[in-house]
């Protein structure tokens, strides 16, 4: 008997909360698009994404087509690639796999794209990307990886897909072997063994040390 109760009564609570998203999808994030679209820079852009990070329905899709035509600015884009990684639905994976994959774009927004990819693989994961001092270092000395203890996210309205780890391996396998960029080529290398690492740790007993 108490299941039976307990369903109905989540039912009906989550009815209002679905009438909820929908204001806010009007109220706030239909705002926060319109602002992401007129291209604005600082204190505006980190208001934008934040807001969309929070909105399943419009936050995708305006944070999708960010990528079309990102940020020049190189704190703005590290925040595009942060807060993209932060809302997990299929139509930014197609975007930033798509950024990431073109040789002709800038390595810095590449980067960005590879930054959401990794979140995407594990949302517990946190990647930052160095700038050695001699271009001769081996791939470690590109990336660095961490963990966090209470890892943000969202789920957009359009659910990753169950292959996406699959998808940011493969992601990362052709940037190892395409011709371009060396440095991407090289933090692809570092990130796709760690992350095959991670899977197999991801089993039963298995633990992660992060560095």
């Amino acid at each position: 008997m108490r299941p039976l109760i307990f369903s109905i009564v989540a039912a009906l609570a989550f009815q209002p909360l679905a009438h909820a998203q929908a204001r806010a999808d009007d109220e706030t994030c239909a705002p926060a698009a319109t602002a992401l679209r007129g291209k604005p820079r600082g204190a505006g852009y980190l208001n934008a994404v934040r807001t969309l990070m929070s909105c399943p329905q419009r936050g995708p899709i305006a944070l999708a087509a960010e990528w079309a035509s990102p940020p020049n600015d190189t704190t703005d884009l590290r925040l595009l690639g942060a807060v993209s990684g932060n809302l997990r639905d299929n139509r930014i994976l197609d975007a930033v796999r798509g950024i990431a994959l073109q040789n002709s774009r800038p390595r810095e927004v590449r980067l960005a794209a590879l930054r959401t990819l990794v979140r995407y693989f594990d949302p517990r994961l946190a990647v930052e990307f160095k700038e050695p001092p001699r271009p001769d270092l081996p791939d470690a000395a590109y990336v660095m990886l961490g963990e966090w203890s209470h890892p943000p996210g969202n789920d957009g309205s359009q659910p990753l897909p169950a292959s996406v780890r699959q998808d940011v391996l493969d992601v990362l396998a052709q940037l190892e072997t395409s011709p371009g960029d060396t440095v991407v080529e090289k933090v692809a290398r570092y990130l796709r063994k760690r992350l095959e690492e991670r899977g197999k740790q991801d089993e039963p007993g298995m633990t992660f040390q992060a560095e």
